[in-house]
């Protein structure tokens, strides 16, 4: 009698996980259970616990991978015991995207205005509803395989700069090899696999270019993407800016002077800046660098004209990172006419970290202003 009622209780669980697995919404839940789960354990993206969660996903999310590809293509004999298990490897390597990409969604996001990273973030977003929501049964694991090497990419490009220390076309350049080299480690495991079958030879020829053409095409559009100044600059980001009309130094810290009224809180010190005879700007910023990291930005001053944004000035910073709170820098303008600025965080290689724009109205009161301070 128990016997028999477990023997029910086993198969309405097993039939309970058809339905789940057979379920349209499912790989997109779990996908964005992942996607939620990182947001809530994201920390630095320099700290060991981070660089050892982010890899833990990296090698699971590859060793699933690779057990798909032999599935696939019944090369792999999965043992009676995991079979259960395996019925939902789909949903496992959804959930191990889906906390790889968020990770890499928030550095990215975080590294660069939206304005920069608007193309590189749909491009990842159309992988993504691709994967979801198009069920290609040809094409699928292509699908598949160009999102785990784009996993792979931002994996390299998220942590070479951090073991470097600087950003630049040589450490992208370097992420990318890394990246290049993996998939050719991925694709010699799936062939080692291959040569101890008798896999006919048009098969490991499909199963070589089903490697080879993702990531190739992954390699070589972020190349591209690069050209145009798309990739946001991991690990840096902005973590705050302001236009100030005074700085001072005060025990260790900086204390800034604004006159911004009350209703105006969405700006950042005063963007509405009512200038004076005599009045000097100040573009306070800071900055979130890794530890041990050391590099020069560029903060470029843009003045809107009838022609187009023009730049006017181009000061060079050097800053150092390890700072909880970012590293602080700051530019002044004394020399400046009335209409729309943007001031801009760039990378020696012209990516643009951040930017706060300003608009400068001149003012011919005589009232004394009523400034207010913050401490940074």
């Amino acid at each position: 009698m128990i016997k028999d009622q477990l023997t029910q209780i086993k198969t309405r669980l097993v039939e309970h996980s058809v339905k789940i697995q057979r379920h349209p919404y499912t790989p997109a839940a779990f996908f964005l259970g992942g996607f939620v789960f990182d947001i809530i354990t994201l920390s630095r993206i320099d700290s060991g616990a981070q660089i050892f969660q982010i890899s833990a996903y990296m090698l699971v999310l590859s060793f699933l991978v690779y057990w798909k590809v032999l599935f696939d293509h019944r090369l792999l004999n999965v043992p009676k015991k995991l079979e259960r298990i395996w019925k939902h490897h789909d949903l496992m390597i959804q959930f191990a995207m889906g906390a790889m990409l968020s990770v890499y969604t928030l550095f990215f996001f975080k590294s660069a205005s939206l304005v920069t990273s608007i193309v590189f973030m749909a491009f990842i977003a159309a992988l993504l509803v691709m994967n979801e929501f198009i069920r290609l049964e040809r094409h699928q694991l292509h699908l598949t395989l160009t999102l785990y090497f784009l996993c792979l990419a931002c994996y390299w490009i998220t942590l070479v700069p951090v073991f470097l220390g600087f950003i630049g076309f040589f450490a992208f350049v370097l992420a990318l090899f890394s990246t290049g080299l993996s998939a050719y480690l991925f694709h010699k495991l799936v062939q080692k696999r291959v040569s101890k079958t008798e896999t006919p030879p048009q098969m490991a020829l499909n199963i070589r270019k089903k490697i080879t053409y993702p990531s190739g095409a992954v390699i070589l559009t972020l190349l591209i993407f690069y050209y145009f100044q798309l990739i946001p600059p991991v690990p840096l980001s902005i973590q705050y800016m302001g236009i100030f009309r005074d700085i001072k130094k005060q025990d260790g810290n900086y204390v800034l002077s604004y006159a911004r009224p009350i209703w105006r809180f969405w700006q950042n010190g005063d963007q509405t800046f009512y200038a004076r005879p005599g009045d000097v700007i100040v573009a306070y910023v800071q900055i979130f660098a890794p530890e041990r990291f050391k590099d020069q930005l560029m903060i470029r001053w843009k003045i809107k004209t009838p022609r187009g944004w023009e730049n006017q000035d181009a000061i060079p910073i050097q800053i150092s990172g390890g700072r909880a709170d970012g590293f602080r820098g700051y530019t002044t303008k004394s020399n400046f006419q009335s209409g729309d600025y943007r001031v801009q965080v760039e990378t020696t290689d012209g990516r643009e970290v951040g930017r706060i724009s300003l608009e400068i109205i001149a003012d011919d009161s005589q009232e004394p202003r009523e400034l207010k301070q913050i401490v940074k």
